[in-house]
């Protein structure tokens, strides 16, 4: 009922300010639970969301062993190459094509160079005589041509054009039919963008990926792609995401030698099949913890002892806190949890706030009916700090009291010698 009511929310929103918007269509992985439509519903131009069919197709082509992510380009291609290549070129691998990071260092072949036709009739040709300043793998720039390379080196392993390919492995299952697409001058199918698809048709594929891979009970795409395509090459790990935070502290307070089913996390802390699915790829990227098939579903484990977890992880973890806002005292007829300076003072010999602190998720309902005062016009005594967290601390919270870890967080960047000298003792008993 929620959902509904946001859309219809968002959709009164839109018309009132004449959002351009063609349609809206939201869903799980198993069907369409909500759409509307303000013009025709007809197949329009995807653009690079074609970009996600290249990949799928990559992932099925590697599932059927005909190729892998280490192939060289200039190998693929060496039909192509020109009399004097740039040596960088040697280094490009199909992986680096997928994370835009080939190192040809600019964007090419997009939209504005094919119109006027900039590398016909052979893209293939063209992108080999390129130089490559780059160094393969370690710089992002956005480019068409990294995924129009792509859909080549599947036509060559699978012996197919890329249209044919994907329609026998995801738009017929998928019941998609057989989109508008566009071509170049030799006849492959744009792997960069050019999709005609209708907005349902365009979400099926993002379904696919809820699902782990599977449509209707049948397996389209292999469930280790879909972890594959969040692993550390492709998901950022220099800061955790509220959800990686939140499965690191499961398996943090968890014992050692414990593992856990993914599904059984999920449900315990309200996650998404994609939140969770990106939580723990970022965990495996950044070394803390590995994951294991145990029967049909995924386990997750820590790669450390709890001490040496969370050592390992330190410069990774965020500061929960959005936003900290004053009430009345009188106003706290919700469940909160003891935080900051005052939860701090009950675990050392830290003196208490003279206006207490207290945490809610900022997701709360109550949150948008809470009526922030100025705390210097007011009794401190009548007052109350409450802390608005970009997870819930009820999961982890301890004796009305957040958890150890994230109350040191939200102490980042503090350098009051009292506050750091309490927090490393309230962190020995980790």
């Amino acid at each position: 009922m929620l959902l509904e009511e946001k859309f219809l929310e968002f959709h009164r929103y839109a018309s009132s300010h004449n959002l351009p918007l063609e349609a809206i269509s939201v869903g799980d992985e198993n069907k369409v639970l909500c759409e509307m439509h303000y013009a025709a519903n007809a197949p329009r131009n995807i653009y690079s969301h074609t970009k996600s069919f290249t990949v799928t197709a990559v992932g099925l082509a590697m599932e059927e062993g005909k190729l892998s992510l280490e192939d060289h380009v200039a190998e693929v291609f060496k039909d192509k190459l020109p009399s004097n290549p740039d040596p960088n070129l040697e280094k490009i691998q199909l992986k680096h094509l997928l994370c835009m990071s080939s190192g040809f260092g600019k964007a090419l072949l997009m939209n504005a160079d094919r119109r006027p036709g900039v590398g016909a009739p052979d893209y293939e040709k063209y992108m080999m005589a390129q130089p490559v300043p780059v160094e393969p793998g370690s710089a992002f720039c956005y480019s068409s041509a990294d995924s129009i390379l792509a859909a080549h080196m599947v036509e060559r392993a699978v012996g197919k054009r890329m249209g044919e390919y994907l329609y026998e492995k995801v738009f017929q299952p998928l019941d998609m039919g057989w989109p508008l697409w566009e071509h170049d001058p030799q006849g492959h199918p744009n792997g960069g963008g050019g999709m005609y698809l209708t907005c349902t048709e365009m979400m099926k594929l993002g379904q696919l990926y809820l699902a782990e891979g599977n449509w209707k009970g049948e397996q389209i795409v292999s469930r280790d792609w879909v972890q594959e395509v969040y692993l550390k090459q492709l998901v950022k790990a220099d800061k955790m995401m509220p959800a990686t935070q939140m499965v690191f502290l499961e398996l943090l307070y968890m014992e050692d030698e414990e593992s856990v089913l993914k599904s059984e996390v999920a449900n315990k802390l309200n996650l998404t099949k994609t939140s969770i699915t990106r939580a723990t790829a970022q965990l495996e990227g950044m070394g803390l913890i590995r994951q294991m098939k145990s029967g049909t579903e995924i386990a997750i484990k820590r790669n450390y002892t709890r001490k040496e977890y969370y050592e390992n992880a330190k410069a990774y973890l965020i500061n929960p806190v959005q936003k900290e806002i004053t009430i009345m005292r009188c106003e706290a007829t919700f469940e909160s949890f003891s935080a900051g300076e005052t939860a701090l003072s009950q675990e050392s010999e830290l003196n208490p706030p003279r206006i207490e602190e207290r945490a809610i998720y900022k997701g709360e309902e109550v949150v948008d009916q809470l009526e922030i005062v100025d705390a210097r016009s007011e009794d401190p005594d009548d007052c109350l700090k409450v802390q608005l967290w970009k997870y819930n601390p009820s999961y982890f919270a301890r004796e009305g009291c957040v958890d150890p870890v994230s109350l040191a967080c939200t102490f980042k960047g503090n350098e009051d010698e009292r506050i750091e000298m309490s927090i490393e003792k309230l962190l020995e008993e980790l």
